[in-house]
């Protein structure tokens, strides 16, 4: 079985989606230090040469703090989010397929304190609108005495055969002789050939937005 164990983020980039699809079995790993300035909380949208963030103002209380305690501090950014998204793609060809829809997440954004439900809202959404059926699991909770490496072989030991999948930046942090050790096979996605479907030539910063703008411009896959 192949599987992949990736931390919560906010509306990310087609490749987050496209690993999703292509595995057996999804786990969204959300008991896990929350990093600040990172995806957890924001992405962005690329209009010509102009980068718009995205950005959920949350609570940071320390740098202990997990992701799934991270409270937001205020619902005004669910409307700054979607004015920002409207300004920047309501003249779009796709744009009147998903506004109204997108419109309703943020106004039930609006009412969710907890970061990590309001990025559950737009990930299950997005899968809907990409006719991604992998099972998915949320691990709101795992015991913490344990290292990254670890932590990752728990899980993966629940399942018979497994293949861990995952971006290749997982290299820079993946024991790779533990996990051979317990009989669970690594795989490192080319994110060229995952998604050489969508790009011309090998470059895949071209599509290094979030999956929101993916859907204006491009349409379902």
């Amino acid at each position: 079985m192949r599987i992949a164990i990736i931390q919560s983020n906010y509306i990310p980039w087609i490749g987050y989606f496209e690993l999703i699809r292509n595995v057996d079995k999804f786990i969204l790993y959300e008991d896990v230090q929350y990093t600040k300035n990172d995806w957890r909380n924001r992405n962005y949208l690329r209009e010509n040469e102009k980068i718009n963030w995205l950005s959920i103002p949350v609570k940071h209380q320390s740098l202990k703090q997990k992701f799934n305690e991270v409270l937001v501090s205020d619902n005004i950014w669910t409307k700054k989010h979607f004015n920002t998204i409207y300004h920047t793609f309501s003249k779009e060809k796709n744009f009147r397929k998903y506004d109204e829809e997108l419109l309703s997440l943020y106004k039930q954004s609006a009412s969710e304190i907890y970061l990590y439900k309001i990025n559950r809202i737009f990930l299950n959404w997005v899968l809907f609108k990409l006719n991604i059926t992998t099972e998915i699991q949320y691990i709101e909770k795992l015991e913490n005495n344990y290292g990254p490496n670890e932590k990752l072989i728990n899980i993966l030991n629940e399942y018979h055969n497994p293949t861990y999948v995952s971006g290749p930046s997982a290299k820079s942090y993946i024991d790779e002789e533990i996990f051979h050790k317990n009989n669970i096979a690594i795989e490192y996605v080319d994110y060229n050939k995952l998604l050489s479907r969508f790009i011309s030539g090998s470059d895949v910063s071209s599509l290094n937005f979030s999956v929101i703008q993916f859907l204006f411009q491009k349409g379902l896959t």
